[in-house]
Parts: C-alpha cells; structure tokens; sequence
C-alpha cells in the first residue's frame, strides 16, 4: 500500500512537470502565466470544427482557452497538425492580469514558421513590439529525433498607449498557423512591469523526465 501511494504521488509529480511552462521569459513583476504543453492526443478537436476550447493545462486563470477560428488544425499524436489548410488559433485570457505592461507569447512548434501573432485588447489589435526564436534540445519521438523551434512575440503596452488600468478588459492572441505545421506547445505570460524578454529559455527536458526518474527509483526500492 505504501509503495503504491508513493507511485501515485510520483505519477502526480510526472504530470506537473509533463504540463510546466514551455520556456522561461524572463520577465520580472508580478507574472500570470497560461501554458499549453501537451497538444497531441487531445479529445474533440477535429481537423474541421472543435467541440470544444481546449483550457490552459498550467494557469492561475481558469478561464483561459485555446481555439480555433478556422482552418484545419486538429490535435494529433505529436501536436496540433492540419493537411488540409491554414489554421486561424486564438489564445484568450479570460482573466487578464490587473495593470499588464507587457504580453509574450510562445509558440512550440517542430519546424520554422513565419506567421506573426496580433494582440487583441477589446476592439484594437497590435503587431509584436519584439520577437525572437532559437532552436532547443532535441528528443525522441516515434517519429525520430526532433528538435523544436519556440518563437516567441512580445507587447509593450504602455509603449502601445494601452491604458493598463481601463483598457484592458478583454485580451486574446491570434496567429496563423501555417498547413503541416506542428504545434507542441503554446504559452501567454502577463507581466505588469516591461522588461524585454531578451531570451526564450526552453524548459529542459531533463525536467520533464524527472518524474519518470522518480517512478524508477521507487521500483527499486521495492525490490
């Protein structure tokens, strides 16, 4: 019994780190983060409409949700892919951060892209203030060794003119993503103070192993 209370808690362990932030930002302040770190395999997302919004797999908001405005992109095992057309991906935070200055947003993806993601704050929309990529580690799949590309697209809010204090009382990103793109992961940070993100970090893979690790050791010492 006490041995299987053990791996449950490490199974729990493993899911936490398998549903962690994508990258590090960088950014200082008080931080609300939403992240989508698991996109294969996922239930009611079909290649033409989805049943429904996929939720942040990690977020302080519970009301933020990943969609689909039009296009193809549907939840297969690697990622979300389409062969059948571009896709139109809105990402909401239902639940903006009080006084946001700056807005990232991250995308995990298994090859290059070059669609810009638009911020949408109630009526408005706005082109990136800064935007980077770098290529992380690789790891294996079915599919072989892949190594993927995290872009990331950044605001300056007050630097836009929002008025962080009226303004913001609905906030969303929309992005296109290009057919046979792949997309394994997606994250929106909101920050109220700008710094820019001057580097994407990826999160290691070593982290979200470590859970995997754990399970080992626990076998062991059963035996």
């Amino acid at each position: 019994m006490k041995i299987l209370k053990i791996t449950i808690a490490v199974s729990a362990l493993a899911a936490n780190y398998a549903f962690a932030s994508i990258v590090d930002n960088g950014l200082n302040g008080n931080i609300q983060t939403d992240s989508w770190g698991m996109l294969g395999g996922l239930y009611g997302t079909s290649s033409s409409t989805w049943t429904n919004n996929i939720s942040a797999q990690t977020s302080a908001d519970t009301n933020a949700s990943l969609s689909k405005t039009s296009g193809g992109h549907y939840s297969a095992t690697m990622g979300l892919y389409s062969w059948g057309g571009d896709s139109v991906l809105r990402i909401t935070s239902g639940n903006p951060l009080n006084n946001a200055n700056s807005v990232v947003f991250n995308i995990r993806t298994n090859s290059t892209h070059d669609s810009i993601a638009n911020l949408h704050i109630g009526s408005n929309n706005y082109a990136p203030s800064a935007s980077n990529s770098v290529i992380g580690e690789s790891y294996e799949s079915s599919f072989g060794t892949l190594t993927p590309t995290f872009t990331s697209y950044q605001w300056d809010l007050n630097g836009l003119g929002v008025n962080q204090t009226s303004d913001i009382v609905d906030l969303y990103v929309e992005f296109t993503a290009a057919n046979h793109l792949s997309i394994t992961g997606l994250q929106l940070d909101q920050s109220d103070v700008y710094n820019v993100a001057s580097t994407v970090v990826p999160v290691p893979a070593a982290a979200w192993l470590f859970g995997s690790a754990l399970l080992g050791l626990t076998v062991i010492k059963r035996k």
